[in-house]
Protein backbone atom coordinates (compact mmCIF):
# COMPACT_ATOMS: atom_id res chain seq x y z
CA UNK A 1 0.00 0.00 0.00
CA UNK A 2 2.81 2.36 0.67
CA UNK A 3 4.18 2.06 -2.79
CA UNK A 4 1.34 3.25 -3.85
CA UNK A 5 0.06 5.51 -1.35
CA UNK A 6 2.79 8.27 -1.41
CA UNK A 7 2.69 8.72 -4.68
CA UNK A 8 -0.93 9.62 -4.93
CA UNK A 9 -0.61 11.75 -2.34
CA UNK A 10 2.42 13.64 -3.59
CA UNK A 11 0.24 14.25 -7.19
CA UNK A 12 -3.39 15.30 -5.74
CA UNK A 13 -1.00 17.49 -3.54
CA UNK A 14 1.02 18.91 -6.46
CA UNK A 15 -2.15 19.48 -8.52
CA UNK A 16 -3.65 21.15 -5.62
CA UNK A 17 -0.71 23.41 -5.10
CA UNK A 18 -0.50 24.38 -8.94
CA UNK A 19 -4.47 25.10 -8.99
CA UNK A 20 -3.93 27.55 -6.11
CA UNK A 21 -0.61 29.15 -7.60
CA UNK A 22 -1.38 29.36 -11.17
CA UNK A 23 -5.33 29.95 -10.44
CA UNK A 24 -6.57 31.05 -7.08
CA UNK A 25 -3.65 33.13 -6.03
CA UNK A 26 -2.52 34.56 -9.43
CA UNK A 27 -4.26 37.79 -9.31
CA UNK A 28 -2.98 38.67 -5.56
CA UNK A 29 0.23 37.40 -6.32
CA UNK A 30 0.91 39.61 -9.32
CA UNK A 31 -0.26 42.93 -6.69
CA UNK A 32 2.02 41.22 -3.94
CA UNK A 33 6.03 42.22 -3.73
CA UNK A 34 8.10 39.22 -4.43
CA UNK A 35 9.76 39.13 -1.29
CA UNK A 36 5.84 38.76 0.88
CA UNK A 37 5.17 35.74 -1.24
CA UNK A 38 5.64 32.91 1.17
CA UNK A 39 2.95 34.65 3.46
CA UNK A 40 -0.06 35.20 0.80
CA UNK A 41 -0.87 31.84 -0.72
CA UNK A 42 -1.13 29.84 2.96
CA UNK A 43 -2.66 26.30 1.42
CA UNK A 44 -1.05 25.99 -1.82
CA UNK A 45 2.00 26.71 -0.30
CA UNK A 46 1.51 24.08 2.60
CA UNK A 47 0.41 21.20 0.30
CA UNK A 48 3.31 21.65 -2.05
CA UNK A 49 5.67 21.18 1.02
CA UNK A 50 3.83 18.03 2.14
CA UNK A 51 3.98 16.72 -0.59
CA UNK A 52 7.78 17.62 -0.88
CA UNK A 53 7.98 15.91 2.97
CA UNK A 54 6.44 13.25 0.97
CA UNK A 55 9.32 13.04 -1.40
CA UNK A 56 12.18 12.96 1.34
CA UNK A 57 9.67 10.35 3.16
CA UNK A 58 10.02 8.28 0.32
CA UNK A 59 13.80 8.93 0.45
CA UNK A 60 14.22 7.78 3.84
CA UNK A 61 14.72 11.53 4.64
CA UNK A 62 12.35 12.95 7.82
CA UNK A 63 12.83 16.32 9.59
CA UNK A 64 10.70 16.41 12.75
CA UNK A 65 10.72 20.56 12.80
CA UNK A 66 9.87 20.58 8.96
CA UNK A 67 7.20 18.09 9.37
CA UNK A 68 5.83 19.46 12.71
CA UNK A 69 5.69 22.78 10.52
CA UNK A 70 4.21 21.39 7.74
CA UNK A 71 1.60 19.66 9.44
CA UNK A 72 0.66 22.50 11.57
CA UNK A 73 0.61 24.47 8.43
CA UNK A 74 -1.90 21.92 6.78
CA UNK A 75 -4.41 22.18 9.94
CA UNK A 76 -4.30 25.38 10.03
CA UNK A 77 -5.21 27.08 6.98
CA UNK A 78 -7.24 23.82 5.99
CA UNK A 79 -9.60 24.68 9.04
CA UNK A 80 -9.29 28.41 7.71
CA UNK A 81 -10.40 28.02 4.69
CA UNK A 82 -13.51 25.76 5.65
CA UNK A 83 -14.40 28.45 8.09
CA UNK A 84 -13.96 31.35 5.40
CA UNK A 85 -16.26 28.99 3.03
CA UNK A 86 -19.25 28.71 5.98
CA UNK A 87 -18.87 31.89 7.33
CA UNK A 88 -19.31 33.66 3.99
CA UNK A 89 -21.55 31.22 2.71
CA UNK A 90 -24.04 33.45 1.22
CA UNK A 91 -21.05 34.37 -0.75
CA UNK A 92 -18.86 31.16 -1.51
CA UNK A 93 -22.04 29.20 -2.08
CA UNK A 94 -24.31 31.36 -4.30
CA UNK A 95 -25.38 30.07 -7.48
CA UNK A 96 -22.68 31.06 -9.85
CA UNK A 97 -19.70 29.60 -7.02
CA UNK A 98 -21.58 26.72 -5.51
CA UNK A 99 -19.71 24.17 -7.79
CA UNK A 100 -16.25 25.13 -6.99
CA UNK A 101 -16.86 26.12 -3.98
CA UNK A 102 -18.80 22.90 -2.59
CA UNK A 103 -15.41 21.18 -4.43
CA UNK A 104 -13.06 23.88 -2.39
CA UNK A 105 -14.69 22.59 1.08
CA UNK A 106 -14.04 18.90 0.15
CA UNK A 107 -10.84 19.28 -0.50
CA UNK A 108 -9.72 21.77 2.52
CA UNK A 109 -11.50 18.41 4.40
CA UNK A 110 -8.59 16.11 2.79
CA UNK A 111 -5.99 19.47 3.27
CA UNK A 112 -6.99 19.60 7.42
CA UNK A 113 -6.63 15.93 7.93
CA UNK A 114 -3.37 15.59 6.04
CA UNK A 115 -2.24 17.78 9.18
CA UNK A 116 -2.24 14.18 10.97
CA UNK A 117 -0.08 12.08 8.97
CA UNK A 118 3.27 13.04 8.94
CA UNK A 119 5.41 11.54 12.02
CA UNK A 120 7.31 14.10 14.36
CA UNK A 121 9.97 11.52 16.30
CA UNK A 122 11.21 13.97 18.63
CA UNK A 123 8.44 17.12 19.46
CA UNK A 124 10.32 18.67 22.43
CA UNK A 125 9.48 22.59 23.39
CA UNK A 126 11.97 24.03 20.71
CA UNK A 127 9.50 22.92 17.99
CA UNK A 128 6.96 23.84 19.29
CA UNK A 129 7.76 27.19 20.21
CA UNK A 130 9.35 27.80 16.20
CA UNK A 131 6.05 26.80 14.90
CA UNK A 132 4.33 29.45 17.57
CA UNK A 133 6.45 32.00 16.04
CA UNK A 134 6.22 31.01 12.48
CA UNK A 135 2.51 30.99 12.22
CA UNK A 136 2.50 34.01 14.65
CA UNK A 137 4.44 35.65 12.27
CA UNK A 138 2.26 34.72 9.12
CA UNK A 139 -0.55 35.93 11.19
CA UNK A 140 0.90 39.21 11.49
CA UNK A 141 1.61 39.51 8.11
CA UNK A 142 -1.40 38.44 6.87
CA UNK A 143 -3.68 41.35 9.44
CA UNK A 144 -1.38 43.61 10.00
CA UNK A 145 0.82 43.84 6.49
CA UNK A 146 -2.22 42.89 4.58
CA UNK A 147 -0.97 39.28 3.10
CA UNK A 148 -4.01 37.93 3.65
CA UNK A 149 -6.00 35.94 0.89
CA UNK A 150 -8.57 38.09 -0.89
CA UNK A 151 -12.12 38.13 0.76
CA UNK A 152 -15.26 39.33 -0.58
CA UNK A 153 -15.61 43.17 -0.43
CA UNK A 154 -17.18 44.34 2.86
CA UNK A 155 -16.00 41.27 4.73
CA UNK A 156 -14.62 42.41 8.30
CA UNK A 157 -11.32 40.97 8.20
CA UNK A 158 -10.96 41.41 12.17
CA UNK A 159 -13.20 38.11 12.62
CA UNK A 160 -10.80 36.18 10.20
CA UNK A 161 -7.83 37.70 12.02
CA UNK A 162 -9.13 36.29 15.46
CA UNK A 163 -10.09 32.72 14.23
CA UNK A 164 -6.56 32.72 12.04
CA UNK A 165 -4.81 33.79 15.36
CA UNK A 166 -6.96 31.76 17.81
CA UNK A 167 -6.06 28.37 15.80
CA UNK A 168 -2.07 29.67 15.85
CA UNK A 169 -2.49 30.01 19.97
CA UNK A 170 -5.20 26.18 20.49
CA UNK A 171 -4.59 24.52 17.10
CA UNK A 172 -0.81 24.27 17.29
CA UNK A 173 -0.20 23.34 20.11
CA UNK A 174 -2.93 20.61 20.29
CA UNK A 175 -1.63 18.91 17.37
CA UNK A 176 2.26 19.19 19.18
CA UNK A 177 0.61 17.64 22.43
CA UNK A 178 -0.81 15.02 19.75
CA UNK A 179 2.21 14.26 18.00
CA UNK A 180 4.69 14.27 21.18
CA UNK A 181 2.08 11.71 22.86
CA UNK A 182 2.06 9.56 19.42
CA UNK A 183 -1.60 10.09 19.53
CA UNK A 184 -1.24 10.23 15.55
CA UNK A 185 -1.22 7.01 13.32
CA UNK A 186 0.22 7.53 10.04
CA UNK A 187 -2.08 5.78 7.65
CA UNK A 188 0.75 3.30 5.81
CA UNK A 189 3.49 5.60 4.52
CA UNK A 190 6.12 4.89 6.80
CA UNK A 191 7.90 1.19 6.55
CA UNK A 192 7.38 -1.30 9.70
CA UNK A 193 10.46 -1.37 11.58
CA UNK A 194 12.42 -4.68 11.23
CA UNK A 195 12.30 -7.37 14.21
Amino acid sequence: MRKLLIPFLIAVNLAGALFGFFIYYAPQLSATPLALWIFVPDCPLYVLVFALALGLLWLGVENDLFSFIVSAGLLKYGAWTLFALAYLNGYFFSAELALMSGMLFMLHIGMAAEGFVLRVRRCGAAVLAVGLAWFLLNDFFDYFVGTMPYLPSGTDAGTFALFSIASTLVLVPALWVAKRRNLLVPLGIYRKPRR
